[in-house]
Parts: C-alpha cells; sequence; structure tokens
C-alpha cells in the first residue's frame, strides 16, 4: 500500500472539457479517457444529472451544479490526489455554473441553454471570486469566427465584449 500526501501545486495538468449531453450514458468512455489520458480534471457541461443523483467516476471527487429537471447541468471531476476547495456560488435557475480552486488557478465548468442570454454582471461577479488564473470552460450556446463558427451570434458578440472589457484570452484550436 503506498500512502502520500495530497498535491498542493500543480504545475502541469491536463484539463479535458466535454460538452458531454449525459455523463451517465457516457460514463465507460469518460473512465476510458481519464485513464488513459491521465486526466487531472474534467469539466462535463450538460451532465443531464437529476439532483441529488449519485454518479462517480473511480479516482475523483466531483463538485457539481445540477439543473432541477434533470437536463442541463455542470461539473467538475477533480482527481483525488489533487488538493482544491470547491467554491460556493450564487445560483441560477437559467444556467449552470460549478468552480474550484486549486493552489494556484481556478477552474470553472459552465453550461448555459441556447435560449438563456449570457449575463455579464454575474460572470463579472464570479470571476471576483476567483484566483488571477483561471480557465472559464463550458458550453456556451454561442457561435463566433473568434472561436471557429461560422458566423457570430448576438451571444458570441456579448461574450467577445466580456472577453475584451475584461482583457480575457481565448482558447480555442480553430474548431466550432
Amino acid at each position: 500500500m503506498k500512502i502520500a500526501p495530497k498535491i498542493n501545486h500543480i504545475s502541469n495538468f491536463t484539463v479535458l472539457q466535454w460538452n458531454c449531453r449525459s455523463a451517465v450514458s457516457n460514463r465507460a468512455e469518460l473512465i476510458q479517457l481519464s485513464q488513459e489520458q491521465n486526466i487531472h480534471i474534467l469539466v462535463l457541461s450538460e451532465t443531464w444529472f437529476p439532483p441529488n443523483y449519485s454518479f462517480n467516476i473511480p479516482g475523483y471527487i466531483s463538485v457539481r451544479d445540477d439543473r432541477c429537471d434533470g437536463r442541463g447541468g455542470s461539473a467538475l471531476f477533480v482527481k483525488s490526489d489533487i488538493a482544491f476547495s470547491p467554491i460556493a456560488l450564487q445560483t441560477n435557475p437559467d444556467f449552470q455554473v460549478s468552480a474550484v480552486n486549486l493552489s494556484s488557478v481556478s477552474i470553472v465548468s459552465v453550461y448555459i441553454p441556447p435560449h438563456v442570454q449570457f449575463d455579464q454582471i454575474y460572470f463579472r461577479n464570479l470571476i471576483t471570486k476567483l484566483s488571477s488564473t483561471f480557465l472559464l470552460l463550458g458550453d456556451f450556446n454561442a457561435h463566433s469566427v473568434s472561436w471557429g463558427c461560422s458566423s457570430t451570434d448576438s451571444r458570441g458578440k456579448a461574450i467577445l465584449e466580456f472577453v475584451d472589457d475584461l482583457n480575457l484570452y481565448i482558447l480555442n484550436d480553430g474548431s466550432p
């Protein structure tokens, strides 16, 4: 039996962000990916967990924001040997956000349904609770040529304005 302390500082870690459209249906693939790719943090949107639904991935601890109807949802699964703390967030019935602080970085999972507007005030307030270094990941249901879409919609424009106003960076490989 090997006992090791929790990792308090991560200088190089792997994060997988996936709009999974049901973590339950994709559980086997999530487990396989997490093991084969040595994923430290799984960031999931559209988890489709009913509230209080028990779901685990071996070797991970979860932080979730489930929608009351069992659709949508956001979740983070952090490897159990990584020290982290959940970030207490104001809940919103229109979209789901879950977040954690690691020693030097915050990770946030977001799901915003197509019919809901991007709430700049909520996300500005959210950022005040995060480390100075953070990743804001998820399914924003927004389109922009800035992240590989063929056109830009109104939500895409709102998010670009938010990014510009706060001097943030969009990390994308060019895929829509």
